[in-house]
């Protein structure tokens, strides 16, 4: 049928209404379904009791086993010989249940540690990493730890005589001990330390699984003098199991020896389920990773397709790029979870088999670390991406464009808070850097004036050093919190106030029409749409259609009638004309023609 051009117009708008609105819904149910998956699959891969497990992992082998022998803690020691004292009081009488269970112990009730839940994978072992000897008359010689100043020689017991570096199976622990191996020999990996990072491989000690043989080995290697000066950090490291929660846990031990005297110990562990898909609850976490491998899939290739129709467009949008990141963490991720896979099976298999050189699952639990964090990091993006759909809000589209508005203002902003900041925290660094530990150093200074804008901070750290600490302190609140702080609200409240006045005098509508739009389709299809409904829709439609039909056929009649009466007017006045100049002129034709041209228009008028 005949369409004027505006209906035209019209209709091609709702279709493009409708395509944005349909790809819109794909993109929302797509998210929350994906978002919903990724947080069954983080809470699936952290068990609750994992931090009560650490503490009493720390409890039984870090922690002093006398209080009243502070050295029997690893967090008290100082020195070598507190180090030994440790090693003989509280890690080995831990390690090996002699004192539960006695001497007598089969080999697989013997791999229990003292609180007789955790079992022990493979040996455990003590592994020191040391510097070359240094002239310590020298001024510019540094004694510190790097990886430069790292040494691998070997020698015999006792670090006087070195030796060739090659390494059996078949040696005995004591001479192992004074072997230097790297880090895929030992298994190790980079560890980040108080002070330093530390690199992998050392000087391995592996323990026997006896409680008498492992007391003998740290006997000679006291003897031997395997710690001494040049040794910066000792690392005890030993892998648990537990079966009754199904967790596996990797422990290290950290204890860092400072060139200028003392030593600071600390603790690392990690703990993961290694058997998964173990009942129904392993069952389920395997049917949502695979439901969300197939789900990053299908929308990977739809954002593929996106951009290959708009090309570099795509990327002009920031959520755009925020989708993009969250696919890298997501594919990423999928790729650290086959490799902790198949690193589970070799690892758990080496240890089974292992001799000699003990076999751990720190790598295991690197990548097990690495998915988790890239794991975190997808969820993240997932749900920063939903501030997209503020826009979709009329009550909330213009929070988000007052943060896009604020966004250049708040960059100045930013550097000249970055400045000040970092002028008060040095200042306190200097003045009492070496005095008060939350200002042990730069980073630390920085934490802790943060936590002060936040209000929490002990002002007792500043009152009991002197004046001027007291008055760098009090310019700092000052400034921050009544000149800096205000700024930052100012920018914000100017920023709203500007985007609310244009969303009241030119709003954008689409993307209100697009969640109109989709939200009344899901109200049909949830609650669906009466038969008397439809049908008055429908008559309405076609009274709709028949009024504008019958509108169009009177403009036309009126037209046509217009256009007649304008023929037959000009005719009748031609034909009397004609007839008038046949006669003569006299009264009576005179009388004739006047009632002929009455008659005429008589006959016009009806």
């Amino acid at each position: 049928g005949f369409r004027y051009i505006h209906e035209i117009e019209e209709n091609d708008q709702n279709n493009q209404l409708k395509s944005k609105a349909k790809r819109t819904s794909i993109e929302i149910v797509g998210s929350f379904i994906l978002l919903a998956l990724l947080y069954c699959i983080c809470y699936g891969n952290l068990d609750p009791c994992t931090f009560n497990l650490h503490t009493s992992i720390k409890n039984h082998l870090f922690k002093a086993s006398n209080p009243k022998v502070p050295a029997t803690g690893l967090e008290n020691v100082n020195t070598a010989a507190e180090y030994y004292v440790y090693l003989q009081s509280t890690l080995l009488p831990r390690l090996f249940p002699v004192q539960a269970l006695g001497q007598n112990l089969s080999s697989a009730r013997g791999k229990f540690i003292a609180d007789l839940v955790g079992f022990r994978l493979g040996h455990a072992t003590l592994r020191q990493l040391r510097i070359r000897p240094v002239d310590v008359q020298a001024i510019a010689k540094s004694a510190d730890y790097s990886f430069q100043a790292d040494t691998r020689q070997c020698f015999y017991p006792g670090w006087k005589v070195p030796r060739d570096c090659n390494f059996t199976d078949s040696v005995n622990a004591l001479d192992l001990a004074f072997l230097g191996l790297s880090a895929r020999r030992t298994n190790s990996l980079p560890f980040w330390g108080t002070m330093h990072m530390y690199a992998g491989g050392g000087y391995t000690a592996v323990l026997p699984n006896n409680f008498d043989e492992a007391s003998s080995l740290v006997h000679q290697l006291n003897s031997s003098n395997w710690i001494d000066n040049y040794t910066r950090t000792v690392f005890v490291e030993l892998d648990l199991f537990y079966p009754d929660v199904n967790l596996f846990s990797s422990v290290v031990f950290a204890t860092e020896f400072f060139a200028y005297g003392g030593a600071q110990s600390v603790a690392q562990l990690y703990t993961t389920k290694l058997y998964r898909y173990v009942g129904v609850l392993g069952l389920f976490a395997l049917i949502t990773e695979i439901m969300t491998g197939l789900l990053t899939l299908g929308l990977l290739v739809k954002t593929i397709l996106d951009i290959k129709r708009e090309r570099w467009d795509y990327l002009k949008s920031p959520w755009n790029i925020y989708t993009l990141a969250s696919f890298v963490c997501l594919v990423a991720a999928a790729g650290f979870y086959i490799l902790r896979s198949m690193a589970t099976v070799s690892s758990l298999e080496a240890m089974q088999n292992a001799s000699g050189l003990s076999t751990n699952l720190r790598y295991v639990m690197y990548l097990n670390e690495t998915f988790f964090y890239l794991l975190g990091a997808a969820t993240f993006l997932v749900q920063v991406s939903f501030l997209n759909m503020v826009r979709f809000s009329r009550n909330l589209n213009h929070l988000l464009g007052t943060l896009t508005r604020s966004l250049n203002q708040l960059r100045s902003f930013f550097w000249v808070f970055i400045i000040v900041f970092m002028a008060f925290t040095l200042s306190q660094y200097l003045i009492i850097g070496t005095l008060e530990k939350p200002f042990r150093s730069v980073q630390a200074s920085m934490i802790t004036q943060f936590s002060a804008m936040l209000g929490k901070f002990d002002v007792s750290y500043i009152v009991r050093n002197g004046l001027l600490a007291r008055i760098v302190f009090l310019a700092y609140i000052t400034f921050i919190m009544y000149i800096v702080l205000n700024m930052f609200v100012s920018i914000l409240n100017d920023s709203y106030e500007e985007v609310r006045v244009e969303m009241e005098t030119a709003p954008d509508e689409e993307d209100f029409k697009i969640i109109d739009y989709i939200i009344e389709s899901v109200s049909k299809i949830v609650r669906g749409r009466p038969q008397q409904e439809y049908t008055e829709t429908v008559e309405d439609d076609w009274l709709s259609r028949a009024e504008d039909v019958e509108v169009r056929l009177t403009d036309t009649n009126e037209r046509l009638g217009r256009e007649q009466e304008d023929a037959v007017d000009v005719a009748l006045r031609h034909l009397i004309k004609r007839c008038m100049d046949a006669r003569s002129p006299t009264d009576g034709a005179k009388q004739q023609e006047a009632g002929i041209n009455a008659a005429a228009e008589d006959g016009s008028d009806q």
